[in-house]
């Protein structure tokens, strides 16, 4: 027996709307830190791999070329409006809601982006050697 007295309601849930926030917000962070030491491990070689093709990198190889090694900002301030939002009592919907959403849609964009950044310019060398 549990200990609880009979027609005794949980006033407590296990599942708050904070817990799903934050739950889905370090999802979103998570998902930028493993991006960002993909970028950081594997970034360094794209350069001299691509120069010693004699490729000209496309506009947005270049610029994750040019960025990738301040992408670590993009947690750090997630998590600073994430804790913003947490230690509010009541923190505005829309306010909220745009964390939440740029934690999630930072992790995508930072993603597609270094996906882009290497595939381009190798499919492209592809094309050229295909008779």
């Amino acid at each position: 027996m549990s200990g609880r007295v009979t027609g005794e309601t949980d006033t407590h849930p296990v599942l708050t709307p904070r817990v799903v926030f934050l739950t889905t917000a370090a999802i979103g962070i998570a998902w930028q830190v493993f991006v960002i030491t993909r970028g950081l491990r594997y970034g360094p070689e794209l350069q001299p791999l691509l120069q010693g093709l004699g490729v000209i990198p496309p506009f947005l190889t270049r610029s994750f070329l040019a960025s990738y090694r301040w992408w670590g900002l993009a947690p750090l301030l997630t998590a600073l409006l994430t804790a913003d939002v947490a230690r509010r009592v009541h923190p505005p919907l829309i306010y909220g809601s745009a964390v939440l959403a740029g934690s999630l849609l930072a992790g995508l964009v930072l993603q597609a982006w270094m996906i882009e950044a290497w595939f381009a310019p190798l499919l492209a060398i592809i094309v050229r050697v295909q008779p």
